[in-house]
């Protein structure tokens, strides 16, 4: 497993964001994805900041499962690719409501 990259801007508006690919390959299950996270140019014209697209695969006969996309700071779908149907797996404002009420409860 490799992992993306952090890029920090800042001009014209400071930030940082994940860019480049990260690849994941499960021995158990024989399944592999392939993860890339976008930005947007230098002058922030074109992009898709904080965008994640993807693909889960079968390693052994490369056949497409699943395609990943969204926003990781947003949400994040998953299409069956038999079914075209399509599954929330990551919903940041849920993901950080539970960590507000985990960390209050300290």
């Amino acid at each position: 497993m490799n992992s993306p990259k952090v890029s920090i801007k800042f001009f014209p508006v400071p930030g940082a964001n994940w860019v480049g690919e990260n690849r994941i390959q499960c021995h158990e299950t024989g399944l592999e994805a392939e993860l890339y996270y976008g930005s947007s140019s230098f002058f922030g014209l074109r992009g898709n900041p904080r965008s994640v697209k993807g693909k889960i695969f079968e390693s052994s006969s490369l056949e497409l499962l699943y395609e990943i996309d969204g926003q990781w700071d947003r949400t994040v779908k998953l299409k069956d690719v038999s079914s075209g149907k399509e599954t929330v797996i990551y919903n940041a404002k849920e993901a950080i409501s539970r960590l507000n009420l985990l960390l209050s409860q300290i």
